[in-house]
Formats: structure tokens, sequence, C-alpha cells
């Protein structure tokens, strides 16, 4: 029974550290070590391990110096964490996450019985729920969809990214692959970059029963967090591979095109007085929008997140000049995400 190294990013919030050992501590799979990496200086990591070392003496501390600049600090951690570790199996993650059963880690090594596994990928949520306004309805149908596409890309045996929440290697992988070393100069990449390039079909796999699950919680900073993460995944995306970029811009523009023959077949025809003709594609069109409908609330229903009725067709619409105004809004950003940029 492999043994499995837990790396557990934290920004050391003793009552949140201490919440993730318990769950971990739950776990039904007996071979498990843990490092928390904290992104903090030696005398928190230390604080922790007094706090916690005695309870728990398969956990161990480390710490990303506060001086470390001009790199990834999430990479360095994690980097830090693996090479601390003695586990075949790596698994990364934070600790401010809400594990769902005790079979998590179980269910994650189980994959890796195939010797020619080397990348598993695992099913993570981020907790929108603390979202308020307007606004939240169309960032739960934002995140929806950039997590299924990748997620049944994945099940498809097209694996192109993953989420650092709930990753899992082998080591030996890791350190043939030059770890980080093909994106150092980003402060992301850690999952998605880092995931394009190792996983095949071949070689990788996917998690996605529900007792695998992991959910992301950022508490009061959601909704900071959900910008944060979209406008990183939004810039390294550049870095993945371009077919699927291509082919997911083509999406959208069928789905608009389709959208504007519909309206426009009924206004052209209408004017001929032809009442037949706009009747038509009035059902069309509302037959394809309670397509979308029933889609999206299928995705909901799987993926754990808000199952929206009629302003579905209208996000759908939005979303390709949604991304265009977000990449405007925050072009000025996109500099700090080179790692020789503080």
């Amino acid at each position: 029974m492999p043994r499995i190294s837990v790396i557990a990013f934290s920004t050391g919030r003793t009552d949140e550290v201490g919440r993730f050992l318990e769950a971990i501590a739950a776990q039904d799979y007996p071979n498990i070590e843990v490092v928390v990496v904290v992104d903090g200086s030696a005398r928190e990591a230390s604080n922790l391990s007094e706090t916690y070392g005695e309870a728990y003496p398969n956990v161990g501390f480390t710490f990303v110096p506060p001086e470390a600049h001009n790199l990834s600090r999430r990479k360095l951690g994690n980097t830090i964490g693996i090479k601390k570790a003695t586990g075949d199996i790596i698994l990364t993650t934070l600790t401010n996450i809400e594990v769902t059963s005790d079979q998590w880690l179980s269910l994650m090594v189980s994959q890796f019985g195939d010797a020619a596994t080397e990348i598993v990928l695992g099913a993570v949520y981020m907790d929108l729920r603390p979202l308020r306004g307007p606004k939240q309805w169309y960032r739960r149908f934002d995140t929806l969809l950039t997590t299924a596409r990748w997620m049944l890309s994945a099940i498809d045996g097209k694996p192109y990214r993953g989420d650092g929440a709930n990753l899992a290697f082998r080591r030996e992988t890791f350190f043939r692959n030059s770890g980080y070393g093909n994106n150092y100069f980003l402060h992301s990449g850690d999952d998605d970059i880092f995931v394009n390039q190792v996983a095949t079909a071949a070689n990788s796999r996917f998690m996605f029963a529900p007792q695998a699950t992991v959910l992301v919680n950022w508490g009061e900073s959601t909704r900071r967090m959900w910008i944060n993460m979209k406008e990183r995944y939004t810039f390294s995306a550049r870095y993945l591979d371009n077919n699927r970029r291509v082919s997911q811009s083509l999406l959208w523009a069928d789905l608009w095109l389709y959208n504007l023959l519909l309206v426009a077949a009924g206004v052209l025809t209408g004017i001929t007085g032809n009442l037949l003709i706009p009747i038509i594609a009035f059902v069309l069109l509302f037959a394809f929008q309670l397509m979308q409908i029933m889609l999206y609330r299928r995705l909901a229903a799987c993926f754990r997140s808000t199952r929206l009725w009629f302003a579905v067709p209208l996000f759908y619409l939005l979303k390709p000049l949604g991304d265009i105004l977000f990449r405007l809004r925050y072009a000025r950003n996109a500099r700090f995400n080179f790692t020789y940029r503080r």
C-alpha cells in the first residue's frame, strides 16, 4: 500500500489548520503523511508544530520564507513540501478546504493501481455561497462552465488542466519533468500548465466520485479570490494547448450565429407577410434555449452548483462578451503574473 504525502499550502491560521488535520486524521487510508507549508515565517510554522505536532505525529510543518521574492510562493511552497515528503504519491491541496468524505484519499490513491498512471485529477468546487449581489448569478454560471469544461475533457481522456486543491501525481513524475521548471517565470501554472505539459490520455485518470471531491472555502474573500482565480487562469490559458482555445472560440461563435440566424429568419420572412416561417423560427429558438436550460441544470446538479432557469440563455450569449470585457478590465494587471514583478 503506497504512502501518500499530502502537501497542504496554508496561510497559517491555527483554527483552519486544525480543522484540516482533523479531516485528514478521519481518512480511512492508513498510510498518510502530511506536510503543511506555511506561507509565512519560521516562527508561524514552529507555533503550528507546537500546537498540533503531538496530536498528529505524521504531520510535518515547513514554511516559505517571507523574504522570498521574484518567484511563485505557491510553487516554491509545493516544491519545498514535495522535497520534504517521503511518499511515492504526492497530493497537493490547501488547508482551507472542506473534505466531504473519509474515503477521499483512498479513492485518489486507488487510481494509481496501474503502473502507467502518473497523475490523477480530483474534482474541486469553489464555495460561492458567500457571494452577494446581482453579479453572483453570472459568476456561478461562469464558474460552472469553466469547471465542467476541464472535468469533462479529463473524463473524455483529454486532460488539459486540473486544480491544485486536489491534484495527485507520482513524486518521481514531478522531478522527472523538472517540477515547475518549465513555467518558473509565472506565479500561476502549478496546476493548469503543469497538467497540460505532463498529463496524457495514457498516464492520467480523473476521480469524479462525490466522496473524493473537495470544496474550497475562501470565506469573506470569496469575491476577491473569484476574480483572482479567473484572472490567473485567463492569463495562463495562453500557455495551454491552442487547439482547445480555438475550438472553444468556435463554439461561442456558432452559438451566436445560430441565434442570429433564427432571429433574422423570423424578421425577414415576417416582413413578407408569411407568418409560418417566423413561427417556425420562434419555435426552434425556444426549443434551443430550453435545451440550453435543461443541459445547464443537469450540469449544475452534477457539479453542485446553483440550478438557474431563464437567465441561462442570456448568460450563454453574454459569456464571450463577458470574457472579453474581463480581459480588457484586468489587462493592466497582466504583467504582475510574471515572477519578476512584485
